[in-house]
């Protein structure tokens, strides 16, 4: 389970935005097989 994306979704369900750094990790940790699918999937609808 990736801390990265879970960090990053409460941002973007209270519908605010990302800055760089947690979006860029957060994808970093994706593209490294890191989060889960439940994570992926939250991931891709919250954005």
């Amino acid at each position: 389970m990736s801390d990265a994306v879970r960090a990053a979704l409460p941002a973007l369900l209270d519908g605010g935005k990302l800055t760089m750094d947690p979006a860029r990790v957060a994808k970093g940790t994706v593209m490294d097989g890191e989060a889960t699918q439940a994570q992926l999937a939250a991931l891709l609808v919250a954005l």
